[in-house]
């Protein structure tokens, strides 16, 4: 909530009125400093008299919850009177994110007085003490000094004011007698004040503080709490009332949450509780409380709230229909001019990774030595698309023991989505030995080195060494096709797909023909985030037709997408 300058009071009022004994109010997050600086919290029961519980000025709101507790106050309604406020483009505001009320647990030994304060000189002035007596007979004149006496009453306040107190210690279902005399500073005593009498509470049921949820399905929750008693923790209780709500509960709504039906009857103190929510929403995040009562019909206070989530539902949302689908011929041979463009690390002047690419087995790429094994990598950009069915690996002259000890072959078009052609994890190498990876013919432009491991040299060092990174490429382009698309989500254009499916035809293709289209099962590219560039070559296909091509996403729960727009190549 937020109000202008203009506005200095928030007002909440509740349906039933209880004991509050703390109030929370929450910072906005992200406007804290609109939080208010100078302000005042008073409750009341009527309307009419508010008793102030807190007043700050200068305040500066923590992030999150900001909490204020008392002495337990009878009230139905909460006023925030604010004179100092933040400010956000020139204009004062203040704004709170929510407020939250707690009750003050009954008191089976306690009861408040309230009284309005005389003067010194009857009805004006400041008298100097009041006596406070109470009994479980009635009290009059005659037997008033024989009556219990109130420790710690307040000093009195002018003439008018509202005084209040507690008597504490007294048992429990019991009816007391209350008055009291005001004395002046001359020692002067008022006559006998009213008789108030009241019975204090029975001792409610203890409040519930671990109700938690136990096994979330995606309909229901079964939540799980240990039942209090009907006196405190002691005996057995007559009821529960649970609640649940798509917001937070408080003690200022628990009575417009939602009632959940068909809740047993409380067992006896100290016994695990168990029941299921039905009825609810798959994937939906949902708030609990309970209330507590006895046979008398005394009610705990709130319970700790809890928050959960049901299983998420089944995936019905499939990905988004591929648009951006295109066919070509691969390339054939081209030059080349690679360059070593970004490594983890190597040892100056004579480890660099551009050794590599130098055709002289007797120089090598070293990286620099590490305390433990840890993942190394070499990107190479070849300069030019070329279409690549081989990578040769060479190992070093001097150490070939420290050949990558376990290692991916990643090619990619665009230098940032990869697919791995090829994986390794070679050992007992002699020296200049060679490492050969074919895969099938794939179109790329960048090369990407990662040694998920490396190895452990004499000294107990981790190196990696490796003399040569050669590249065959495919020197024809018969019978085979590019596709390139950009990749759809999981769900519509949100996420990455599970799988593509890749169909093929020399007839055109559409949604009625599709199943009978020529599946590619060879090579197919696993799916990269939405928005990603995707490649898949396709080869042994017959030359000299033309052939119409499809793609089709799915997700994880088999959900598939339209088919892609159909795009057709003719094959050399």
């Amino acid at each position: 909530m937020a109000v202008e300058a203009g506005t200095q009071s928030i007002n909440i009022e509740w349906a039933a009125t209880t004991e509050v004994g703390a109030v929370t109010l929450l910072a906005t997050q992200d406007y804290e400093h609109l939080f208010p600086k100078d302000f005042t919290l008073q409750l009341s029961e009527d309307g009419v008299i508010w008793e102030t519980v807190a007043s700050e000025q200068g305040f500066e709101a923590a992030v999150g919850a900001n909490r204020w507790s008392f002495d337990g106050v009878t009230a139905n309604r909460l006023r925030i009177d604010m004179t100092q406020f933040g400010m956000i483009a020139g204009q004062m505001i203040a704004m709170v994110a929510e407020v939250e009320l707690e009750e003050t647990p009954p008191d089976p030994q306690r009861l408040n007085l309230r009284w309005l304060a005389v003067g010194d000189d009857g009805a004006s002035g400041v008298a100097s003490s009041y006596e406070v007596r109470y009994s479980t007979s009635p009290i009059d004149e005659s037997n008033f000094e024989n009556a219990v006496l109130v420790n710690n009453t307040p000093v009195p306040k002018i003439a008018g004011s509202i005084e209040t107190a507690q008597l504490l210690g007294l048992e429990a279902e019991t009816l007391y007698h209350v008055a009291l005399v005001v004395l002046d500073e001359s020692g002067n005593t008022s006559g006998l004040s009213n008789v108030a009498t009241a019975t204090t509470r029975a001792a409610p049921p203890a409040q519930v503080q671990d109700l938690q949820m136990d096994n979330a399905e995606q309909n229901q929750l079964e939540l799980v709490w240990t039942a209090p008693g009907s006196d405190g923790q002691v005996g057995q209780a007559s009821t529960y009332d649970l609640r649940r709500s798509s917001q937070s509960i408080t003690l200022a709504n628990f009575e417009s949450a939602e009632v959940v039906e068909d809740v047993f009857a409380p067992n006896a103190a100290g016994t695990e509780e168990r029941f299921t929510v039905t009825g609810l929403n798959a994937g939906t995040r949902y708030y609990f409380a309970l209330k507590t009562q006895d046979e008398d019909g005394n009610w705990s206070v709130l319970s700790n709230v809890l928050v959960s989530e049901t299983a998420p539902g089944p995936d019905t949302v499939a990905p988004d229909a591929i648009q951006t689908l295109s066919a070509s011929l691969p390339s054939g041979e081209v030059g080349i001019s690679p360059v070593a463009i970004s490594v983890s690390g190597a040892q100056f002047p004579d480890g660099q990774a551009s050794n590599l690419l130098d055709s002289q087995i007797g120089t090598d790429w070293y990286t620099p030595a590490r305390d433990s094994a840890q993942v190394e990598e070499v990107i190479i950009d070849l300069g030019a698309e070329v279409q690549l069915q081989e990578i040769v690996m060479t190992a070093s002259s001097f150490f070939p023991e420290l050949f990558p000890k376990d290692y991916d072959l990643e090619v990619s078009l665009d230098g940032v989505n990869y697919q791995t052609v090829a994986s390794g994890n070679a050992t007992g190498l002699q020296s200049n030995d060679l490492v050969s990876h074919v895969f099938a013919a794939t179109q790329a432009q960048f090369i990407r080195l990662v040694v998920n491991e490396s190895v452990s040299g004499s000294n107990g060092l981790y190196y990696v060494a490796l003399a040569e990174l050669d590249f065959v490429q495919s020197a024809s382009n018969d019978g085979q096709a590019l596709l390139t698309w950009v990749a759809t989500g999981d769900d519509g254009a949100e996420g990455t797909a599970s799988s593509y499916e890749i169909r093929y035809s020399t007839s055109p293709i559409d949604g009625s023909n599709w199943a009978s289209a020529e599946p590619w099962l060879d090579t197919l590219p696993v799916p990269s985030p939405a928005g990603a560039l995707e490649t898949c070559t396709l080869f042994g296909l017959d030359s000299g037709v033309t052939t119409y091509f499809g793609v089709v996403a799915v997700d994880e729960d088999g959900n598939a997408s339209p088919l892609s727009n159909v795009v057709s190549v003719e094959i050399p």
